[in-house]
């Protein structure tokens, strides 16, 4: 069981002893970390590590312990600790102020042994209350970050994940992930909370993998990651950095680089950078890829521009005289993404051009071995040779109901499949949530009535299936760059 942790502070000493003593801390769930007879010195120590509880004394030499306590709240914002004073006598003044400081009771001295512990009880429930409360939105704040980078965010979800971290509602956004020791990546969570602009993952902590999204400007990110190269200077460690984003619609494109870079250096190790520390988007020395850009592109599916996005990265990675590795490296990170969208591309087909890129000798070359499987899946309809026969269905049902109120689970039960199992099945073989899948082809179908039709926004958004038009507008947003009002006019 852990024990919730005391300071104890009183200028005499003899009470100060009294109170180690006085009552069986253990047994009532608690361990005495620290007893002082300076307020400085309980001022000091708070500034270097966590406590639950602190019992102090009202009035000592330094300072009053009602001072002592603001000095501490001030200085240590973070902290989240319960308080009980003790006094000769019970004095209103001091009352009043405790109250206004959260102190949850006033003790006077001589300290009765059975009112003490029925105050550590009550106190110890709260802790514990809180200790809860704390641990449930940990796990509410991993799983809308996780749902944030894998592209299941909802309207509803966005606004909440912004409750929890209001400073960070503004871009730019950079995601990284740690891979290292537990005991490692555990210092790098503390080291991070303590950070302004951060929101951490540390679900997986214990499978050694711990993920960080950061808020912060060019100069800042930089700073940091200079020093956690200097703290991770004799650790064993690997650390992907994700491109830089301004908007939260993007978050997705920039983690998938990421999963994408790390599989890439698992089945191919001899593409790996020989630093440890690899920002995704530098792969080039000094130069920066936008990636997405072409993502957003291979979403809307126009094969001119994602063929000038190509033509773009491709002439940074001739400009820059990168070595054949590193351009091989970020054409697999490309093709994946390719790959992901065209459904018509099988595995086999897709591990033949992996070996072709592998093998090609030129940068020309690579290019037009990308280049040629976008002409290639321009003219095709997307078939459905890669999916089992119960993802085809579910893609037919989707298709044909897009404009009601879907949901995995409706859609599972029409299929008569269990929930569970069809969402991994259908994120197993489309590389997409159902939520992913289904916004795509509304969000395509929509850009089709805002080409051929003069129906509104708004019309168009109920017609394939969004209840709420601002939501519309984020979703169009995000998969294309543009909002519908500036994709209609941009059609002329």
């Amino acid at each position: 069981m852990d024990l919730f942790k005391v300071v104890l502070v009183d200028d005499e000493y003899m009470i100060l002893k009294g109170l180690e003593y006085i009552v069986d801390w253990k047994s009532l769930g608690y361990e005495i970390i620290h007893t002082t007879k300076s307020a400085k010195d309980a001022i000091r120590f708070f500034g270097e590590h966590e406590v639950d509880l602190l019992i102090s004394d009202v009035t000592m030499p330094e300072m009053s312990g009602l001072e002592m306590i603001e000095t501490i709240i001030n200085q240590n914002t973070h902290q989240k600790f319960k308080t009980l004073i003790l006094s000769g006598y019970k004095e209103f003044e001091f009352v009043k102020k405790s109250l206004h400081l959260g102190v949850k009771n006033y003790l006077v001295k001589p300290i009765d042994k059975a009112e003490l512990e029925k105050n550590l009880l009550e106190i110890h429930a709260e802790l514990e209350a809180a200790k809860n409360e704390a641990a449930q939105e940990t796990v509410m704040k991993n799983n809308l970050l996780l749902n944030w980078l894998h592209d299941e965010l909802n309207e509803d979800e966005f606004n909440s994940l912004f409750r929890y971290f209001p400073n960070s509602i503004e871009g730019p956004y950079t995601p990284i992930e740690f891979y290292g020791e537990t005991d490692f990546l555990i210092e790098l969570v503390t080291f991070f909370n303590a950070q302004p602009g951060m929101m951490v993952i540390d679900k997986y902590v214990a499978t050694n993998k711990l993920t960080v999204i950061i808020s912060q400007d060019t100069l800042g990110l930089k700073h940091l990651l200079s020093q956690i190269e200097a703290m991770l200077e004799h650790m064993d460690y690997h650390v992907i950095v994700g491109e830089t984003i301004d908007d939260w619609e993007s978050m997705y494109v920039s983690y998938q680089k990421i999963l994408q870079y790390q599989k890439i250096e698992t089945f191919y190790p001899e593409l790996s950078l020989s630093r440890p520390l690899k920002i995704v988007s530098q792969l080039v020395e000094g130069e920066t890829i936008n990636y997405v850009g072409f993502n957003k592109a291979l979403n809307i599916g126009n094969t001119t521009n994602l063929l000038a996005e190509l033509d773009h990265i491709f002439k940074q990675l001739e400009q820059n005289q990168v070595n054949p590795e590193q351009a091989k490296s970020i054409a697999l990170l490309l093709y994946t993404d390719i790959y992901r969208v065209y459904p018509n591309i099988n595995q086999e087909d897709y591990h033949e051009q992996v070996a072709t890129i592998r093998k090609s000798q030129t940068i020309t070359e690579i290019q037009q071995v990308l280049s040629q499987i976008l002409i290639n899946n321009e003219s095709k309809v997307k078939q459905k040779n890669r999916y089992s026969d119960i993802i085809n269905q579910a893609i037919d049902y989707i298709n044909q109901h897009y404009a009601s109120e879907l949901t995995l689970k409706l859609v599972s039960n029409e299929l008569h499949i269990n929930t569970v199992y069809f969402g991994q099945l259908f994120k197993k073989e489309t590389d997409m949530s159902f939520n992913q899948f289904l916004n795509r082809i509304r969000i395509k179908l929509a850009m089709q009535q805002l080409s051929e039709t003069s129906a509104t926004i708004n019309e168009i958004a109920e017609q394939v299936g969004y209840n709420n038009t601002n939501y519309f507008s984020k979703m169009f947003k995000k998969l294309n760059g543009l909002s519908p009002k500036e994709y209609r006019d941009s059609l002329g």
